[in-house]
Protein backbone atom coordinates (compact mmCIF):
# COMPACT_ATOMS: atom_id res chain seq x y z
CA UNK A 1 0.00 0.00 0.00
CA UNK A 2 1.23 3.50 -0.78
CA UNK A 3 -0.64 4.95 2.20
CA UNK A 4 1.58 6.31 4.98
CA UNK A 5 -0.56 8.05 7.58
CA UNK A 6 1.63 6.68 10.37
CA UNK A 7 -1.22 4.57 11.77
CA UNK A 8 -1.58 0.83 11.35
CA UNK A 9 -5.32 1.19 11.98
CA UNK A 10 -5.58 3.30 8.85
CA UNK A 11 -3.99 0.54 6.78
CA UNK A 12 -6.53 -1.97 8.07
CA UNK A 13 -9.42 0.43 7.48
CA UNK A 14 -8.08 1.29 4.01
CA UNK A 15 -7.99 -2.44 3.22
CA UNK A 16 -11.78 -2.36 3.71
CA UNK A 17 -12.14 0.88 1.71
CA UNK A 18 -13.37 2.71 4.82
CA UNK A 19 -10.90 5.46 5.53
CA UNK A 20 -11.94 7.80 8.34
CA UNK A 21 -9.07 10.22 7.71
CA UNK A 22 -9.12 12.67 4.78
CA UNK A 23 -7.69 10.38 2.12
CA UNK A 24 -9.39 11.98 -0.87
CA UNK A 25 -6.04 12.55 -2.59
CA UNK A 26 -5.05 8.93 -2.00
CA UNK A 27 -8.41 7.68 -3.27
CA UNK A 28 -7.61 9.43 -6.54
CA UNK A 29 -4.75 6.94 -6.98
Amino acid sequence: MIISFGSKETEKIWNGFVVKKPAIEIQQM
